[in-house]
């Protein structure tokens, strides 16, 4: 259900980049949404854990399909995926954002990130959005909302473990460019 919002607000287009993102809010919301349905609270271990509950013989670590409490970051784990290979890396790469968006939940509670969350997804992210424009959407969103300073840099922290910066594009870029030998 939380897609159907995410396809018919931002329609972030379900590939690369902004299909990475769509994939995380999208699960960012499906599990805030369980986790306020059971009372369960952020400082739970498990609170990250999506179809935790789908088994009966096996822990809610063992059974969950995707965790989004993670330190996947773009400067070890982005994952450069081919269109056919998971629409370019849309569930490779959606841990990123997810990881994210789940440390701003926690450091700032389920209300205000909620709503921020929200208010980016439908005012501010664009169908093509990759990670910093996703992440300058989400401050956006923050500072229009009346989040303090101290809060926006939570934000940006957040985003910041998760490698993704005003700047972290360049640099990937010169690591590729780095690892390909040259034709000469």
């Amino acid at each position: 259900m939380t897609h159907g919002v995410t396809e018919h607000t931002a329609g972030l287009v379900y590939a690369g980049q902004s299909g990475a993102i769509n994939e995380a809010i999208s699960d960012y919301f499906g599990n805030a949404i369980d986790l306020e349905a059971n009372g369960q609270s952020m400082d739970d271990p498990d609170s990250g854990l999506l179809g935790e509950d789908l088994c009966t013989t096996l822990s809610p670590r063992e059974c969950a399909l995707r965790d989004l409490n993670n330190d996947m970051t773009t400067s070890k784990d982005l994952v450069g995926a081919s269109f056919r290979g998971d629409n370019s890396g849309v569930h490779l790469n959606w841990p990123i954002v997810s990881g994210a968006l789940w440390d701003i939940r926690k450091s700032l509670g389920g209300g205000l990130a909620d709503r921020i969350v929200y208010r980016a997804l439908t005012a501010y992210m664009t169908p093509l959005d990759g990670f910093t424009e996703g992440r300058a959407a989400i401050i956006a969103a923050a500072q229009e909302l009346g989040a303090t300073k101290a809060q926006i840099k939570t934000v940006e922290d957040a985003f910041a473990r998760h490698g993704i910066t005003p700047a972290w594009e360049s640099w990937f870029a010169r690591e590729i460019a780095e690892r390909i030998p040259s034709e000469n």
